[in-house]
């Protein structure tokens, strides 16, 4: 847990996510305006201009985001982190049609402040993925 400015414990907990199938998403359709389109997705989410607006209603940091996967360090418990992974599936799945993002949460009981805790971190979360994404297959 990390101390807020008042000197209180406050939980923080993790979200990676995923462009599910990205080159299908991308080269879904031989139009060249919707092959367009699908890429300047992944560019405003590799921007974080359209993260940012996805997730202005949570308190979170934007780690990583690029190429359609990212990490994402949000202020609160397990479920306020499972709110935001599902948050963004929808969000994903609303502004693209037939797109879809898997998104995952985890809230660490080690120390990611160190370089052996984050990688923990990153592999938990990997894992995570790769199992949600094959229940959605």
């Amino acid at each position: 847990m990390a101390a807020n400015a008042e000197g209180h414990n406050q939980a923080v907990s993790w979200v990676a996510f995923d462009v599910d199938q990205i080159q299908e998403f991308v080269f879904a359709s031989t139009r060249p305006i919707d092959v367009t389109g699908a890429s300047e997705l992944i560019k405003d989410l590799s921007e974080q201009r359209k993260l940012k607006d996805w997730l202005k209603d949570y308190k979170c940091d934007i780690v990583y985001s690029n190429g359609g996967s990212g990490l994402l360090k949000v202020h609160g418990g397990a479920s306020v982190a499972q709110k935001v992974a599902q948050h963004l599936e929808r969000k994903f799945r609303e502004h693209t049609i037939t797109g879809s993002c898997t998104a995952v949460a985890c809230q660490p009981t080690w120390d990611v402040q160190n370089a052996k805790g984050f990688q923990r971190l990153l592999r938990v979360l990997g894992t995570k993925l790769q199992q949600r994404k094959r229940e959605k297959a």
